[in-house]
């Protein structure tokens, strides 16, 4: 249970990274 919840995490953490660095692109 608790990798599965760290991957989660993980998963959450990469999706905000690439809206960042989508953001910083755009601007």
């Amino acid at each position: 249970k608790q990798n599965a919840l760290m991957a989660k995490q993980l998963v959450t953490l990469n999706k905000k990274l690439e809206e960042v660095k989508g953001e910083t692109e755009n601007a």
